[in-house]
């Protein structure tokens, strides 16, 4: 079964990077797909300033895949075993305008902002906190993340 998973995986990918790139032509796959991919971490901003790998001294990376069935968040870092946190289906809105989605995964909220690059791609994402009431805001503090390759499995 997990051999038939990877390459319906494999094959799901080659078609979001194959898809149209134009985005009203009603060919481009749907918004939130850009999240899909292992992003890599490269700051966080907070009030008091920014942390980096290098003065945290280890590393942290994020995967945004599919099992098949739903989405999940596959966090990691360093020293830690990896967090899993799959997507409530019913909750989740997007402006891709403002390169902006809001998503819920295990009953917390997370705010993912969308760079375009020069080729119409998302190769930057920041990202807030997770919260688990968004109406009291997401705080100031922001983690800058870099898509490095194909999201991690749980």
């Amino acid at each position: 079964m997990k051999p038939t998973r990877s390459l319906f995986v494999t094959l799901s990918l080659c078609f979001l990077l194959q898809a149209c790139k134009k985005p009203d032509c009603g060919c481009a796959p749907p918004f939130g797909s850009a999240l899909v991919g292992k992003w890599q971490w490269v700051k966080t901003s907070t009030s008091s300033g920014d942390i980096t790998p290098q003065t945290l001294g280890h590393d942290k990376s994020l995967s945004y895949g599919n099992d098949g069935s739903r989405n999940y968040l596959y966090l990691t870092e360093d020293g830690q075993p990896p967090k899993v946190l799959y997507q409530d289906n019913s909750v989740g809105e997007s402006d891709q305008a403002q390169g902006l989605l809001v998503e819920q995964f295990s009953g917390s909220y997370i705010q993912f902002m969308l760079k375009k690059a020069s080729d119409n791609t998302y190769q930057t994402m920041t990202t807030t906190d997770l919260v688990t009431t968004p109406s009291q805001g997401y705080g100031s503090t922001r983690h800058f993340y870099q898509r490095v390759g194909i999201p991690d499995k749980p």
